[in-house]
């Protein structure tokens, strides 16, 4: 497993690995994650890992079945709406907008493939 060269501010930890299953994709399709556990003087994770596979068309045609970004985005933007409902915060409502930019990308995107027919396809 590689570990990705990313960590959760302020932590300098690397908690997210991906699997490279591939050459291709290089492992964006699986991923593991070390959960936080706790805070004391900052975030304390745990040592097992949670798999977040996600949606995978393989060469043969056949799917790896997983998540989808967009599943993960509307999973997320659901928290911190709840979450600002309780603690209200520009940076909340900052983080939703951001959401939603990404979700309209994601579905303009969609829009584009399926129009020209290659949506579930390995193409480009």
């Amino acid at each position: 497993m590689n570990a990705l060269n990313e960590s959760v501010f302020p932590s300098e930890q690397k908690t997210i690995l991906c699997v490279a299953t591939d050459s291709k994709f290089k492992g964006a399709h699986n991923y593991y994650v070390q959960p936080m556990v706790g805070y004391q003087d900052g975030a304390v994770y745990g040592a097992e890992l949670v798999s977040i596979p996600f949606v995978k068309r393989n060469e043969d045609g056949t799917w790896q079945p997983g998540v989808q970004t967009e599943q993960l985005l509307l999973l997320l933007k659901d928290r911190h709406e709840k979450l600002n409902e309780v603690f209200p915060s520009e940076d909340h409502a900052q983080f939703i907008a951001g959401i939603d930019m990404a979700l309209e990308a994601l579905e303009k995107r969609v829009r584009e493939r399926t129009q020209r027919g290659v949506m579930g396809q390995l193409q480009k």
